[in-house]
């Protein structure tokens, strides 16, 4: 048995990459996402990576783990948190981290406590 470590860098950070596959995934939900530095929201998502990692194989394994939070624009008070994590096995680490992704955004976009916290957020923001 041997273990090889290579070192994998992205041309993106890992924030933009989480930035721009949670805008898609709510863009093709009807939703328009945008930078909260060029706009006035009417809610936040914040999301903290915690950690990512790939791991040779055959198969290889990716994991994701963020810590989303749903915050009100005006005071940053809560809507909802939730800690969720995307992983995948693929033939090679980018599949595995690919696949992790899109694990995590699916999670994301359809977890209940997640859904609602932006209802209750729309409705907030409705008042």
């Amino acid at each position: 048995l041997r273990t090889v470590v290579i070192k994998a860098r992205s041309t993106k950070s890992v924030s933009d990459v989480i930035f721009t596959s949670l805008k898609n995934e709510f863009d093709n939900n009807g939703h328009m996402v945008e930078n909260s530095a060029k706009s006035s929201p009417d809610v936040i998502i914040q999301a903290r990576i915690k950690s990512f990692w790939a791991e040779g194989g055959p198969p290889a394994v990716g994991m994701i783990l963020v810590d989303f939070s749903i915050l009100r624009a005006g005071d940053s008070s809560i809507y909802g948190q939730r800690s969720i994590v995307g992983s995948d096995s693929a033939s090679g680490m980018d599949g595995a981290l690919h696949g992790a992704l899109r694990e995590l955004i699916r999670s994301f976009s359809r977890d209940p406590e997640v859904l609602d916290a932006l209802r209750l957020s729309q409705e907030d923001t409705q008042k």
